[in-house]
């Protein structure tokens, strides 16, 4: 099974998902691999550091086209798939993601202007592998921006992007979410980080029971 976790900077998705990743840790019983993107391999990581930060060194005039940026992304998410992902899904593991390919669906769409369509065909025609959960935290752009710390703004252009562009990321989210209600798990993220957890762990808990033929025995406790 392959769960992944969406939404804009701010929105506690990195934070909830360590919550997750904790609690299936403490299960003892479920084989499972925990990886982020872009990254997750040597090759992927390296190019995520020159895309997040946004090239640093160069000046705006030797930007890259935003299709460019588009393909790296997909690079980046082409080895990690093709070298961890399918392999532990092969070995009927658990796989849990911090993003996936929607990010780049809901970011590119509107950092860089890209249609969203072009950008799914692609994932198609490239990699085709989608979860089977999306769980989307989603916050309101004015909300998720306060969350965000100077330091991270510094790390990361996206991060960077002003209210208005992390609210038209977060309605692509939406626009995702609406167009896809048999994979997408929507939460309220402006609800403590705890209770959000909490919910997810509910969610795939249940469905973890369904995987393993309702033979899987879970304890309730919360992580730390």
């Amino acid at each position: 099974m392959f769960v992944a976790f969406e939404g804009i900077g701010g929105s506690g998705k990195s934070t909830v998902a360590g919550k997750v990743f904790n609690w299936v840790a403490e299960q003892g019983s479920i084989d499972f691999v925990s990886v982020r993107e872009p990254g997750g391999t040597p090759h992927a990581e390296f190019i995520r550091n020159l895309v997040n930060t946004g090239f640093p060194g160069l000046e705006d005039a030797a930007k890259l086209d935003p299709m460019g940026v588009a393909l790296l992304f997909n690079v980046c998410r082409v080895d990690l798939t093709n070298k961890v992902i399918r392999p532990a899904l092969a070995q009927n593991k658990l796989v849990i993601t911090d993003r996936y390919c929607d990010t780049t669906f809901a970011y590119q769409s509107v950092f860089n202007g890209l249609h969203m369509l072009d950008l799914i065909k692609l994932h198609d025609d490239v990699i085709g592998l989608y979860p089977k959960w999306t769980y989307l935290l989603d916050c309101p752009g004015e909300i998720a921006t306060t969350r965000v710390s100077e330091e991270e703004k510094k790390r990361d252009q996206f991060d960077r992007a002003g209210v208005e562009k992390q609210e038209g990321m977060r309605q692509a989210y939406l626009q995702l979410a609406e167009r896809n209600p048999g994979r997408y798990v929507v939460i309220d993220a402006t609800q403590s980080q705890e209770t959000v957890a909490e919910q997810v762990i509910s969610h795939l808990r249940d469905s973890i029971v369904l995987w393993k033929g309702g033979d899987y025995i879970y304890s309730s406790q919360m992580p730390g």
